[in-house]
C-alpha cells in the first residue's frame, strides 16, 4: 500500500515567498512632523493626482461619533394597590368560564389626565371584555418618563380569565 494520490508533494512546486513593498516605493511618515515635511518635498507640479497616490498627513485618527444620552421611553404602568381581574366578575361566571383574555390598550391623553381603556383584543364572551374594561378602569396607572414625550401614550396589557 501506498500513500493516497493527494499528499504527494511535486518537486516542481516553488516554495512560497515573501511580499514586501517595491524599493521605488515612497516612505510613509512616521509622525506629524515628517507628513509635513514630506508633503512638502512630494508635492509635484501636476494637474491630476495618481489614483495610487500615498495620502500625506496623519492618517491614524479616526473621528468616533459620540454616543448618544440614554433616554428613558415614556410608558403607562400600573401602579398599587393591585386588584384581580376576577373582582369584577360574579362568582359563579368566574367558576362557568373556561380560559380565556382580553386585550386592552390603556392610553394617557395627556400627563395630568385621566387614563383610556379599551379592547383591543376581545373575547368571543362580551362579559368577558365588559370585566376587563372594568377592572382596566378601576385600576390606577401613571405616566413614567414623561418629560418631553409626546402624548398619548400607550400601553398594551393582557386581562387572563379562567383557572
Amino acid at each position: 500500500m501506498g500513500l493516497p494520490a493527494c499528499s504527494i508533494i511535486s518537486t516542481s512546486t516553488k516554495p512560497i515567498e515573501s511580499v514586501e513593498a517595491p524599493p521605488s516605493a515612497p516612505a510613509l511618515p512616521t509622525s506629524s512632523l515628517d507628513s509635513a515635511e514630506s508633503s512638502h518635498q512630494n508635492a509635484a507640479p501636476t494637474d491630476a493626482t495618481p489614483a495610487d497616490a500615498v495620502p500625506t498627513g496623519n492618517t491614524e485618527s479616526v473621528a468616533v461619533p459620540s454616543v448618544p444620552a440614554f433616554k428613558p421611553v415614556a410608558r403607562v404602568q400600573r401602579i398599587a394597590p393591585f386588584k384581580h381581574v376576577s373582582e369584577f366578575m360574579t362568582a359563579v361566571d368566574w367558576q362557568s368560564l373556561k380560559a380565556d383574555t382580553v386585550g386592552l390598550k390603556i392610553c394617557a391623553p395627556a400627563e395630568s389626565a385621566e387614563t383610556t381603556v379599551e379592547v383591543a383584543d376581545p373575547s368571543p364572551l362580551s362579559m368577558l371584555n365588559e370585566a376587563a374594561i372594568a377592572w382596566g378602569k378601576a385600576s390606577r396607572w401613571e405616566v413614567v418618563n414623561a418629560e418631553g414625550a409626546a402624548f398619548p401614550i400607550c400601553t398594551f396589557v393582557v386581562a387572563r380569565f379562567g383557572r
